[in-house]
């Protein structure tokens, strides 16, 4: 393989021209200059206009030693037995792609156009089948489309992100049908991004067979190439897609291509700290179209697979489950395999702990007996003394017996004292027990706040988002029929809100109340709404007592779960979640 020096693209050795921007590649010693009359160079350069849009604006067929009639000569057969079927195959669509975009404009043939692609065909040996598609492309592609996307165009923008939020696959089928439509009338940066996104994942290998056919001038088809190439396992060909984005480096962000390099290291399941390190370099600036697949990627990254029950955010579930299944299963089963191995640590710590504790108790109980034998011993010396004393002197009994009871009352003290001793080392092993029990409870309430924070937060986020949304639009509109468009949305986000809220009551359970708060923060929106528009408040009096209703149910299961819990952990979690409960209840009554 060589390298173009014009635009980077890699190329077989045998090719004499780039066949991505038409470059020539300079001779190698020993071999003969090939003429093969006007198919022998391509010239054409790829120029990006202000709204981020590439295409080849004078592509040329240039010779040095033949006029415009491609005609070919016996050198052009010579050249040709050089190089392999497929690679000449290339070179030759290419030579006729660029002809017809040289001679169509505005999706009409100039002049005697039809005669010249005739003769072209006929002497690049091209079948119909392959020249009346490349035709047929490049006079719909001449045609001018409009720069301006219009608000329908943008609401099925919106709507077609919403959908990807919702993770409905069906949907998404649809949605790009009419994306295609809005792409053959206008040449918007944000269309191709949101169209040829999809299209590379709803339909990878259509998506690699049309950008192999095409000019390879656009640079978010190039983009999302790489992300179809991935999904089929050519990874030789999503290199080289993901190496042509240098083209477009003065027109978008570099950084979009180590975005696409993290997506392609998850989707090759690499290990999680190699992903965490190419993300860490990632900076600030990149398309603002990639936010939602990195806030995806970022999930996988920060979340904490330690968990017996891992599970993904709605909204990052079509580019989990599309592109990074594996990924997200073999992390999942490496934290299951870790829990595993902390519990299997713990019982053998405990099991050492048991051991040593009744090694301590087989120690005590020995020298308890030992200090009994002792003692018996030396009672039964003392009475022998007594007994020989007593026949002599009469008062060395009574001198003997005094010490020996003196000794027997300090072996009762001491004895006394190491009771007492063990009595206040128990004691004290139970507070501290009972104050490391406070401790973990503690913690337990600090990390359940820190886990439901950033839902709590994503909601308030997202309300504050509609909220701007639904008075921005508004401002835009001046004539009264756009008043009147305005109104219609306004009526249909009132619609989606209800809609919204409704699945959100109905997803809420007690292992997940975020849709639940999502719900109660939705219903009070409504409320204000109803009012404002003025529409009939029956809908949302229904949609009252649904979330009363579906509340109350939780909370008396979350109750009934507390009463009877498996484990502190869990009873302190279930009241939580009834405080919680209550709140959003109240929170929606006032």
């Amino acid at each position: 393989m060589k390298t173009c020096s014009n635009c980077g693209q890699s190329c077989p050795d045998d090719a004499i021209i780039c066949p991505i921007c038409g470059a020539e590649f300079e001779s190698v010693p020993g071999q003969s200059n090939i003429n093969m009359g006007n198919a022998n160079a391509i010239s054409g350069d790829i120029h990006s206009t202000d709204d981020h849009s590439s295409h080849d604006s004078n592509n040329q067929l240039n010779s040095n030693n033949a006029s415009n009639s491609y005609n070919t000569t016996n050198n052009t057969t010579i050249h040709e037995a050089q190089k392999s079927e497929s690679t000449l195959l290339n070179e030759n669509k290419m030579a006729y792609r660029l002809k017809c975009k040289e001679l169509f404009e505005d999706g009409h043939m100039i002049g005697n156009g039809e005669s010249q692609l005739r003769e072209l065909q006929v002497s690049l040996n091209l079948a119909d089948e392959i020249a009346l598609p490349i035709k047929e492309e490049i006079r719909l592609q001449s045609k001018k489309r409009k720069k301006q996307l219009p608000l329908g165009g943008k609401q099925e923008i919106n709507q077609t992100k919403t959908i990807i939020e919702q993770n409905v696959t069906s949907a998404l089928q649809r949605q790009l049908v009419k994306l295609e439509q809005w792409m053959q009338e206008y040449d918007d940066d944000s269309l191709k991004s949101v169209y040829y996104q999809m299209a590379s994942m709803l339909e990878p290998v259509r998506y690699t067979n049309r950008y192999e056919d095409s000019a390879k001038d656009e640079y978010w088809e190039a983009y999302w190439a790489y992300i179809a190439y991935m999904l089929q396992t050519r990874f030789k060909e999503a290199d080289e897609a993901l190496a042509s984005l240098g083209r477009w480096h003065a027109h978008y962000p570099e950084q979009n291509d180590v975005i696409l390099f993290l997506a392609g290291q998850l989707m090759q399941n690499d290990s999680l700290e190699s992903a965490q390190k190419v993300r860490g370099t990632l900076p600030a600036h990149y398309s603002p179209n990639l936010q939602l697949l990195l806030d995806a990627m970022d999930e996988l990254l920060q979340k904490d697979y330690e968990k017996e029950f891992v599970s993904i955010r709605p909204v990052h579930a079509f580019y989990i489950n599309s592109l990074f299944t594996e990924f997200f299963d073999t992390q999942k089963a490496n934290g299951l395999q870790r829990i595993e191995d902390a519990k299997i640590r713990k019982a053998q710590e405990e099991q050492i702990e048991r051991d040593r504790l009744h090694e301590q108790e087989l120690a005590r109980q020995a020298a308890a007996k030992a200090q009994a034998d002792a003692d018996a011993e030396s009672a039964r010396l003392a009475a022998l003394q007594q007994d020989a004393e007593n026949i002599a002197k009469a008062q060395d009994l009574a001198n003997q017996q005094q010490e020996t009871e003196a000794a027997a009352a300090a072996r009762a003290k001491a004895e006394a004292e190491r009771i007492e001793q063990e009595r206040l080392a128990a004691e004290e092993e139970e507070l501290r027990r009972r104050e490391e029990e406070k401790r973990r409870r503690k913690a337990a309430r600090i990390a359940w706040l820190e886990r439901n924070f950033w839902y709590i937060a994503g909601g308030i986020i997202g309300i504050v988002l509609i909220a701007f949304l639904s008075t921005w639009v508004p401002k835009k509109v001046k004539s009264k029929e756009a008043e009147k468009e305005s109104q219609r949305i306004e009526l249909d986000n009132y619609e989606l809100l209800i809609s919204t809220c409704k699945n959100n009551i109905a997803l809420s359970t007690t292992d997940n109340l975020v849709p639940l708060d999502s719900a109660a923060h939705q219903l009070v929106r409504i409320k204000r709404e109803c009012k404002r528009l003025e529409q009939d408040a029956t809908k949302v009096k229904q949609l009252d007592e649904q979330f009363v209703t579906k509340a109350r149910a939780l909370e008396n299961t979350l109750k009934t779960l507390a009463d009877h819990p498996l484990n502190t952990e869990q009873a302190i979690g279930c009241s939580e979640k009834c405080i919680n409960i209550e709140s959003w209840i109240n929170f929606i009554d006032q």
